[in-house]
């Protein structure tokens, strides 16, 4: 068997993770120590990434530190990481704190629809690995709702609402 039918049960919906896998797969064979690297590996980028948004939002290291320690030690991570199969969660969260983190930077001297592209390529991509990653659009909303970026706060709910649309099943 070949680590990308691992998931066929419980990956169909999840093809970003079938991805890692297979590419897993090619690099270092079926060896158990290579995927549970690669979550030990995504678990980290993402803990970072979230340590990047939060010092993005609150301007301060400390605080920072400590969320991204809570996110990266909380024992509720255990089984996304210890286990193969699981490798969506980390993933997601990964591909969420990366589009929060360009998101929040939008618009704090004037509007980029570049960034606001990236941010969107970036939760699509999220969606890709795990449907948790819908709990971007709350947070991005908090975020702008709480941001004092005079003329932007319209475009971004408009724009908002097209990536609910982009994210509905049809």
């Amino acid at each position: 068997t070949d680590a990308a039918g691992i998931s066929q049960q419980i990956g169909a919906a999840n093809p970003l993770e079938r991805v890692a896998l297979a590419l897993t797969q090619q690099a270092a064979g079926l060896r158990p120590i290579a995927f549970h690297a690669v979550s030990l590996f995504v678990h980290l980028c993402a803990t970072s990434a979230l340590f990047l948004l939060a010092k993005r939002l609150t301007q301060r290291v400390d605080l920072a530190l400590v969320a991204a320690a809570i996110f990266g030690l909380h024992p509720v991570h255990a089984e996304s990481v210890a286990r193969i199969s699981a490798l969506h969660t980390p993933l997601a969260a990964l591909c969420i704190f990366l589009a929060l983190y360009v998101h929040a930077g939008n618009g704090r001297e004037s509007f980029d629809w570049k960034q606001h592209g990236l941010s969107a390529a970036l939760f699509v991509s999220g969606l890709l690995a795990d449907e948790t990653a819908l709990a971007f659009l709350p947070m991005a909303l908090v975020i702008d709702l709480l941001a004092k970026r005079p003329g932007t706060r319209r475009i971004r709910f408009t724009t908002r609402l097209s990536m609910i649309s982009l994210s509905r099943p049809r």
